[in-house]
């Protein structure tokens, strides 16, 4: 874990909007229960294609395929419309969608690969773009973006191929836009590197950045902060390491 606190941070209170895409199971869930329980906003808005796992007065789901560009974008305006006419603030941006499908390159079909990054890839930029946006027009606000990619994303398996290179762009497209944001220290960039973990072990951890305002990567468990470091040794070493894990044989190609 590598993060950094501002000092002019204002913590999260009753006052303030989520917006949480990919939050209605997994790890989105418990980020929104953690958002509602704990920190009490004023409200949470899922956009998901699934219904969430749990109701609550202060969540609001709006289905919605974020691959579908026309669609998501009449989504993304309609939030930001609502939020400007009430007075609400969006403090809070989650992107979390993803899909994946556990076959070979050669196996998938150009069809299946447009929407892997459709949804994983291009919803996070449109996402993104849209609440830049909105947000550049309130400066003095907070705005906390966390970005959820993946360790998979330094170190492929095999059968995830593309699904990992989807996870890798995101980790740069966050990497760079953050330096691009760096001069706005009223928005706080915080990269997510989940490996295998059990629900609401990783969960607390993210929003407790958020609303101390921290910025950087957040990484777990263990392996997943010494992976960089693993992808600059030899290469029979990182294959050893590989065969050691069984990461090439725990996904059978599903074509």
């Amino acid at each position: 874990m590598w993060t950094r606190t501002y000092s002019r941070h204002v913590p999260l209170s009753k006052d303030d909007v989520a917006v949480v895409v990919g939050g209605a199971r997994g790890l989105g869930i418990e980020m929104v229960k953690q958002l509602t329980n704990k920190y009490k906003v004023k409200k949470v808005i899922i956009i998901d294609m699934n219904k969430p796992e749990v109701r609550h007065q202060d969540i609001t789901f709006i289905p919605c395929n974020v691959g579908d560009k026309k669609k998501y974008a009449e989504v993304l305006q309609n939030v930001i419309d609502e939020c400007e006419a009430s007075g609400d603030k969006i403090r809070v941006f989650v992107t979390n969608a993803g899909i994946r499908h556990s076959k070979s390159v050669l196996q998938l079909s150009m069809e299946e690969i447009d929407e892997i990054y459709d949804v994983n890839v291009f919803s996070y930029i449109q996402g993104i773009r849209a609440l830049l946006k909105h947000h550049m027009k309130h400066p003095q606000d907070s705005l906390s973006i966390v970005t959820v990619s993946s360790v998979l994303g330094i170190l492929a398996p095999r059968n995830l191929t593309i699904y990992s290179s989807t996870k890798a762009a995101l980790s740069q497209i966050h990497e760079g836009l953050a330096q691009e944001l760096v001069d706005f220290p009223s928005i706080r960039m915080l990269l997510v590197l989940p490996g295998q973990l059990s629900r609401g072990m990783f969960d607390d951890d993210i929003m407790d950045r958020v609303n101390n305002g921290q910025c950087g990567v957040l990484s777990e468990p263990i392996y997943g902060k010494l992976l960089p470091v693993v992808k600059c040794l030899p290469y029979s070493i990182i294959q050893l390491c590989r065969r050691f894990s069984q990461m090439d044989q725990k996904v059978r190609d599903n074509s």
